[in-house]
């Protein structure tokens, strides 16, 4: 399920953004960036890499999955106060939607 338009990113600049100026820090997903957001509440992004998941599909169905999640926890303050880039991680790449939800 794709996320709504009030949680992606809209354009490459807010994304190197958060990425030139965010906090960086190790999660279970993987690595990411986080920075405060401006008006209009948090957004999020989901990278997964090639060496994650060598097909394009197998990296779409794993971001189809973390949007997912991303939409099931959308209330939580964490996102909804800042911008949030997160690089996933193979070991996170394969997990399934039960481990996800563990995490």
């Amino acid at each position: 399920m794709a996320l709504p338009r009030s949680l992606r990113f809209r354009g490459r600049g807010a994304i190197h953004g958060v990425l030139r100026f965010g906090r960086r820090l190790i999660v279970p997903l993987g690595r990411a960036s986080l920075r405060r957001a401006g008006a209009g509440g948090g957004r999020i992004l989901f990278i997964v890499p090639r060496a994650a998941a060598k097909r394009s599909t197998d990296r779409n169905r794993i971001k189809r999955r973390l949007d997912g999640w991303a939409l099931r926890h959308a209330s939580d303050s964490s996102l909804a106060e800042g911008d949030i880039v997160i690089f996933v991680s193979r070991e996170a790449a394969e997990l399934t939607r039960a481990g996800l939800i563990r995490r």
